[in-house]
């Protein structure tokens, strides 16, 4: 298995994401049941608020340290140690300045932005879950660049069981007491599992010796050496770290910040479109509650294996990049694509044929059934795309990632403004469909660009 780094992770990553889903998979069932369909549609609202938060403070950090560290020779252990001490300060930095903003201003998020009152208490305790987060995802950073992917399986693990675990705990006791279950509960847990996960990825860090007590400094050459200099010097050495990675991390956050915030505007503009269709306040947000809350996490559910096979492929192409192996990206470039293909059919397939299943007897929610086998056709090209996308930021076209989901985002949401309000629902339907064939056929022409160098 240690020959085979990228299976040997991806199968590791997999099996905790896929253990994890199960659970949230069966915690969905339990939301569903336990505060109802519209309330998931509220819960689900506050899902931009933290995506754009973690975009600034985390995504880019982490896969910009990924990517560093990967192109590091294995031997260099105190580079990539200063690199993970400056992505912490960073992360950890910002964090704290968008945790006090979001709490500060939850009201006008939730009233202005979202347009939904009740996002803000939900908001206020969401935002204690922004600096662990980031401290969970510098150390996911740099396990992945080593290519060491036990431990984020881990921490992924834990906090999922523990998010899902405290809600329950919560929510049957306040049964059992004759106190109301309310939405907080479902937030608090998020926060619970936020802490659980950097506790053990701070336990993981000591055990092999990652955090140490002496502190290496780099110099402009990237030379180590160690040194019980003062404070300032420290200092310098963590400023220095963090500018490498900034100019890598730059593009990735302002990739993933354009796309929440376009997903954000989605988020808000369907309740919006159905209620210009014809359906009532409560109608619209059932709706919602149902495509956001069931449908499209059943379509996701195979992120199991796609999502640690877009992690671990980073690594292996920024190595390959760093060698100029270019034979070797297009060799992975077009296995993973057959894979994802062949993954996507079959998935396609089952949902088609389970539909009925999942939607009436599972989710007791007749609405997704339909909802279900209307979308199922679309996971080959939604499976491509995350992973192709992953292999163009291994190679560090971040931009033409941003332009190509900032073109697919912007055909959907033509759709939800002009289409839903004529023809009701179906309408996310076709532009979701349109938006995720143009964004493969842009993904695999870069990707075969780049492939021409071999």
């Amino acid at each position: 298995m240690k020959k085979h780094p990228i299976l040997s992770g991806t199968l590791i990553l997999s099996g905790a994401s896929f253990l994890s889903r199960i659970i949230g998979f069966l915690y969905r069932i339990y939301q569903t049941r336990t505060f109802g369909a519209s309330a998931v549609g509220v819960l689900q609202m506050t899902a931009p608020v933290t995506a754009m938060v973690m975009a600034v403070s985390c995504y880019g950090m982490q896969t910009a340290l990924s990517k560093r560290i990967a192109e590091l020779p294995a031997h260099q252990k105190q580079p990539k140690r200063a690199y993970l001490l400056a992505a912490l300060f960073f992360s950890i930095s910002l964090s704290v300045m968008l945790t006090i903003l979001v709490h500060h201003y939850s009201g006008v998020l939730a009233n202005e932005y979202l347009q939904e009152p009740q996002t803000e208490a939900l908001l206020r305790i969401l935002s204690l879950s922004f600096v662990p987060a980031a401290i969970h995802s510098c150390f996911s950073g740099y396990w992945i660049g080593q290519q060491k992917a036990r431990y984020p399986a881990l921490c992924q693990l834990i906090e999922q069981i523990t998010r899902v675990g405290t809600v329950i705990v919560l929510c049957e006791s306040a049964k059992m007491r004759g106190i109301a279950v309310s939405l907080p509960f479902a937030v608090i847990g998020s926060v619970a599992g936020e802490l659980a996960s950097v506790c053990v990825c701070l336990l993981c860090a000591h055990l092999p010796g990652v955090i140490t007590s002496r502190i290496p400094i780099i110099k402009a050459n990237d030379h180590i050496r160690f040194s019980m200099r003062p404070l300032t010097a420290r200092l310098s050495n963590i400023t220095f770290c963090t500018g490498q990675l900034f100019s890598m991390a730059a593009p990735l956050s302002l990739n993933r910040l354009a796309m929440n915030f376009l997903q954000s505007v989605e988020a808000v503009r369907i309740p919006l479109s159905l209620r210009l269709y014809g359906y009532s306040a409560a109608e619209a947000l059932t709706v919602y509650g149902i495509l956001s809350g069931i449908v499209l996490p059943v379509l996701y559910f195979p992120g199991a294996v796609i999502g640690p096979l877009s992690q671990m492929l980073l690594p292996a192409i920024s190595q390959a990049q760093a060698r100029k192996d270019y034979a070797k990206i297009k060799t992975i470039t077009l296995n993973a694509s057959f894979i994802l293909v062949f993954l996507g059919v079959f998935c396609s397939l089952t949902l088609l044929l389970f539909s009925d299943f999942l939607g009436n007897s599972i989710f007791l929610e007749p609405l997704a059934a339909g909802y279900i086998r209307s979308l199922c056709l679309i996971c080959p090209v939604l499976y491509l795309n995350q992973v192709l996308s992953g292999i163009l930021q291994g190679l560090g076209d971040a931009f033409a990632v941003l332009f190509i989901n900032t073109l697919s985002v912007f055909a959907r949401l033509c759709f939800i403004f002009f289409s839903i309000p004529q023809i009701g629902i179906r309408g996310y339907f076709y532009g979701l469909l349109i938006s995720q064939l143009s964004a493969a056929i842009f993904f695999l022409y870069k990707c075969l660009k780049h492939c021409q160098n071999a």
